[in-house]
């Protein structure tokens, strides 16, 4: 049996390789800035950045949700709408769910795809 390395094209396999290195990119981006700043720095299904006070960087930088989305879409929008998560998402190609700047659109929030806003 030819074993095939993460380069080869398996059914989308460079793709998804890619997509994992943009996103990995992503996270040791925001990371950095939240540690450099000080900011306090949230890790795991929705992780984001959050500012200390009025000014400084916020975003949600990694949205992974595999389980419970239909509970925890809400409980995600009910915290955003609080002011606990920031209201700014980065959309990237590992975002699951996969539709969820459609989702939240549907539910009243703006999708801005303005400059320097990017979707992957």
């Amino acid at each position: 049996m030819e074993e095939k390395n993460h380069l080869q094209n398996d059914a989308g396999g460079a793709a998804e390789f890619e997509a994992g290195m943009i996103v990995k990119g992503i996270e040791i981006s925001w990371t950095t800035w939240g540690r450099m700043r000080g900011e306090r720095l949230i890790t795991g299904p929705v992780s984001y950045l959050k500012a200390e006070g009025d000014s400084g960087f916020e975003r949600i930088y990694s949205v992974d949700m595999k389980e419970n989305q239909e509970l925890e879409i809400p409980k995600m929008i009910s915290l955003i709408k609080a002011g606990i998560l920031p209201d700014s998402i980065l959309i990237t190609p590992m975002t699951r769910p996969s539709n969820l700047a459609e989702i939240l659109a549907n539910r009243g929030f703006i999708i801005n795809e303005q400059p320097p806003c990017m979707l992957l």
